[in-house]
C-alpha cells in the first residue's frame, strides 16, 4: 500500500504522530478484521495458526486446569497448604499474566500473512 492511501482497516483516522500507544492493547480474535484475515489465509498459515492455538491449549492444560483441579482435590481433602499448593498458584499465576502477551503475540503474526501484509493492516488495527 502506498503511504498516502488511507487504510479502511484502520480503527482511527489519527496519524501516526497523533496515534494514542497500543502497547496495552489486547485484540479481540472476534474482530472483524481478524475475521477477513483469516478468511484469506494460506494453507500454510492455517496450519501454522493451527499449531500456535495447539500450543495455547497445551499452556493452558498445563499451567490453569491441572493445577486448578489439584486445588480443587486438596480442598476436597482438607490438605489446602502445601508445596502443591504454592505450585498449582505460582502456576497460575503465570497463566493468567501471559494471556496478553499471548493475544498480542497472535495479532503481531495475524498482521505478518500475506493478505494483511498486501492490505496493509497493523496490530493496532485489530
Amino acid at each position: 500500500m502506498s503511504q498516502d492511501s488511507h487504510n479502511p482497516y484502520s480503527s482511527s483516522g489519527n496519524s501516526p504522530e497523533t496515534a494514542p500507544r497500543m502497547r496495552g492493547k489486547v485484540f479481540n480474535p472476534a474482530s472483524p478484521v481478524a475475521n477477513r484475515i483469516a478468511q484469506n489465509m494460506t494453507r500454510r498459515e492455517r496450519r501454522a495458526v493451527g499449531l500456535r492455538m495447539g500450543l495455547f491449549g497445551a499452556w493452558i492444560g498445563i499451567s490453569f486446569a491441572v493445577p486448578f483441579s489439584q486445588l480443587l482435590a486438596q480442598i476436597h481433602k482438607g490438605q489446602f497448604f502445601g508445596l502443591t499448593s504454592a505450585i498449582c498458584g505460582l502456576l497460575m499465576a503465570a497463566f493468567a499474566l501471559s494471556v496478553p502477551f499471548m493475544m498480542r503475540k497472535q495479532s503481531v503474526y495475524l498482521c505478518q500473512t500475506q493478505w494483511a501484509r498486501q492490505q496493509g493492516i497493523q496490530p493496532k488495527d485489530l
